[in-house]
């Protein structure tokens, strides 16, 4: 029983660290999209 629940805990640890990754990639992703957007606009009215 004792070590089904910590495999429990650990697909759970791991679910959460996937998550977290996701959004921090997902965040960075916006970042790195937004500053490529403001380049694009500066080409443009330059």
């Amino acid at each position: 029983m004792g070590c089904r629940s910590r495999i429990d805990k650990t697909t759970s640890s791991i679910y959460i660290i996937m998550l977290l990754t996701f959004l921090v990639t997902y965040k960075e992703f916006n970042y790195i999209y937004n500053i490529f957007l403001s380049f694009n606009y500066s080409y443009y009215l330059f």
